[in-house]
């Protein structure tokens, strides 16, 4: 943590934003607070291990508990996603119903649940009930990014979804340690692109299911930001960050254990 930008965005003492990273547009990091596939690149999480996958294959786990990467950029809207049987990783089935917006599902849902999200059953606290006997949404959220690795001499693009405790539950600010929604609205006051950011992504080890905190590192140096900024506005990324039937990852997280300390129907409003 020492090597980190907690002074920045966090600390008494601040420091300067370089000019390069200043975020004059502001629409990268503000699609990380907006709407509060088997063939791609991904990074799962499954058994709260970082595996990085390329083109359907995983080609490496990571041993610590954290992944430093580039936030390319964020999908806008909070995605929904229902199985209307008990989910199956290994038969990777598309899920019955699902919304890449959160408003309502999407037109090529097998068995669309509701005309809108916000109304929906399957979004009531207690339409499903867990193994430990807690109640939760049988309706699921979830956050797309498009990351990158720094040092990766590919520059290969990832698919992560970050799910509902990592985006809306407590992080430990004091530590550096913040959820996807704090960390957007870190950013945002701070006023530095998120794709000038090196951010730390790390396991709650204390957690039961996986569960998220990013942490800002460094900045992206000025020679290697020309090609990060170029990367964050290419159709590559574009395409990650749209969500299909095919290309929901939930592998390992879809049975959470609790609400996730949602009280409203509505998903919350703000996110990164």
């Amino acid at each position: 943590m020492s090597q980190n930008l907690v002074a920045l965005f966090g600390g008494t003492t601040a420091m300067s934003v370089p000019n390069y990273l200043a975020n004059t547009d502001s629409s990268a990091t503000q699609s990380l607070l907006g709407g509060l596939g088997s063939g791609r690149n991904r990074i799962g999480l499954k058994g709260a291990r970082f595996r990085l996958v390329q083109a359907g294959t995983e080609v490496a786990v990571k041993d610590e508990s954290y992944l430093d990467m580039v936030i390319l950029a964020a999908n806008a809207s909070i995605s929904r996603t229902f199985y209307s049987a008990k989910y199956d990783p290994a038969k990777k089935e598309k899920p019955s119903c699902y919304s890449p917006d959160g408003v309502a599902p999407a037109k090529d849902s097998t068995e669309p649940q509701s005309a809108k999200c916000a109304t929906c059953k399957q979004n009531e606290k207690g339409s499903k009930v867990f193994d430990d006997g807690t109640k939760g949404r049988a309706c699921s959220f979830s956050k797309r990014l498009a990351v990158t690795l720094p040092g990766d001499p590919d520059t290969h693009v990832y698919q992560l979804d970050v799910k509902a405790l990592s985006i809306f539950g407590d992080g430990i600010p004091s530590k550096g340690l913040y959820t996807l929604a704090e960390y957007g609205k870190l950013l945002s006051a701070r006023g530095v692109k998120v794709e000038g950011v090196v951010t730390r992504v790390s396991f709650d080890t204390d957690a039961s299911v996986p569960k998220l905190y990013f942490t800002p590192q460094s900045f992206v140096s000025e020679e290697d930001f020309v090609g990060i900024a170029k990367l964050a506005k290419s159709p590559e990324v574009k395409a990650m960050l749209e969500v299909t039937g095919d290309s929901v990852d939930l592998t390992g997280e879809i049975d959470l254990p609790a609400d996730n300390g949602f009280s409203s129907q509505a998903a919350p409003a703000h996110a990164l």
